[in-house]
């Protein structure tokens, strides 16, 4: 008679689970809570927020942050927080902003536009900086990326380190947290409170990345090793010169891989960071034609200041078929693409000069002797010299029906470096294969 109902013993087991279950989680949240506190606690005095003045005004132009990582006053942030400075210092200055509300003056001491990353130094280091990990995080472990966002305060973010992001030419952590503007430059830290990145960017989306910390060593080394005398133009141009050189002799060395568009075959994807798109449209009462395309693009930029970056590169290809396309509606369409061509990175006129072109017709050794017109374009770099963006296209001149037009930007590059990608992309398409 006292025996309990199975069902009431399953129900009382249940009620006993679940708040077990709910008592675990609270406490790991309150434990979880307290260690994203007790981050913030152990390492506030090395974190600043980094502000840039405009010298007239002496309004904050922009903000970012940093932290110090040695104990004559080195901080790291990114570039593209302090690159006004950089690239126009007699109308902004640079200062830091502790948690305590003391500021002071900061100088750019060196640069890696490549990686976004900054070394500034100001005169009273604090009794406390940061280390940089002797290894990466294992996936899925808790890192805490720290940082003044939106000029609200110095905050941390937990997240999850997903190791390097997949098809990116350059080295990004992937990290799993919040990123928002004003946290740039700032830290991102194990458990040991050891540096493992620098925020850098974001998707949205609780997607962030970072740029590694052996990056960030590799600056304080060349610093540490050089005579502090460094001129950061000079400094600048030599790391988009071997940036460029890596990249493409990468590209030129490998077998370019064909994909077929219409009656031709084209170039696709060479590496697994440039990535295609195609698309196909129909004739209608405003085209009297069917294209269909193929656009592929290396689309990571690297900031030289606001109104000038560097690096993309694309290239993409248009099949136009129509049973009334006639040689004066190609070359309509030719001049068309022409006018609207260009590399596609921002680049204002204080920083490159005017265009300057060259056509040329050209008879191909394939087995249609297909002809071409061809027109190759070039500006330079003001202030980097040696380096160039340049803009080519080309297209069939000898087919009245069909046609094909093939166009590559490339940008911040040297001229030998434009040539040989110009030869190797003229060879890597077989114009009319009918």
């Amino acid at each position: 008679a006292n025996k309990e109902h199975p069902l009431n013993k399953l129900i009382r087991l249940t009620s006993l689970a679940s708040l077990v279950a709910l008592l675990v989680t609270v406490a790991a949240a309150k434990a979880f809570a307290a260690d994203t506190q007790g981050v913030f606690d152990r390492y506030k005095t090395s974190l600043y927020q980094i502000q840039v003045l405009e010298v007239t005004s002496e309004a904050k132009a922009s903000i970012g942050s940093g932290f110090e990582i040695s104990a004559d006053g080195l901080l790291a942030t990114n570039y593209h927080v302090v690159s006004e400075v950089v690239t126009k210092p007699d109308e902004y200055r640079l200062i830091y902003k502790s948690v305590n509300g003391d500021t002071g003056a900061l100088t750019v001491v060196d640069v890696d536009v490549v990686n976004d990353l900054a070394l500034v130094k100001k005169e009273q280091p604090s009794a406390q900086h940061l280390a940089i990990a002797q290894s990466a995080p294992q996936k899925g472990e808790q890192i805490y990326s720290l940082g003044n966002p939106h000029d609200l305060g110095m905050i941390v973010v937990p997240g999850t380190y997903s190791g390097l992001a997949d098809k990116s030419y350059y080295d990004r952590v992937h990290f799993t947290g919040s990123i928002n503007p004003g946290m740039s430059g700032g830290p991102v830290l194990n458990e040991n409170g050891e540096i493992v990145g620098v925020n850098v960017s974001t998707a949205g989306n609780q997607i962030g990345f970072l740029v590694p910390s052996d990056k960030l060593q590799s600056l304080i080394n060349h610093y540490q090793s050089s005579d502090h005398d460094i001129v950061l133009s000079d400094r600048i141009r030599q790391q988009l010169v071997d940036n460029q050189k890596d990249l493409f002799e990468r590209l030129l060395n490998k077998e370019w891989p064909q994909v077929p568009l219409g009656q031709a075959k084209v170039i696709g994807e060479i590496e697994p960071f440039i990535h295609c798109w195609g698309d196909h449209k129909s004739p209608d009462d405003d085209r009297l034609y069917a294209e269909t395309m193929n656009a592929c693009r290396l689309g990571e930029n690297i900031f030289l200041s606001s109104d000038f970056n560097t690096g993309p590169i694309s290239y993409e290809f248009q099949w136009l078929a129509s049973d009334s396309l006639n040689r004066f509606r190609f070359y309509e369409l030719y001049k068309k693409q022409l006018a609207g061509g260009g590399p596609d990175n921002r680049v204002n006129k204080k920083n490159a000069t005017n265009y300057s072109c060259h056509d040329d017709f050209v008879t191909m050794t394939d087995a249609n002797n297909t002809v071409i017109k061809a027109t190759f374009c070039a500006r330079a770099y003001k202030e980097y010299s040696g380096l160039f963006d340049v803009f080519y296209i080309a297209g069939t001149v000898d087919q009245n029906q069909q046609a094909l037009l093939a166009h590559f930007t490339l940008s911040g590059v040297e001229q030998a470096t434009a040539e040989a990608f110009s030869r190797k992309f003229m060879e890597s398409i077989e114009w009319m294969s009918l």
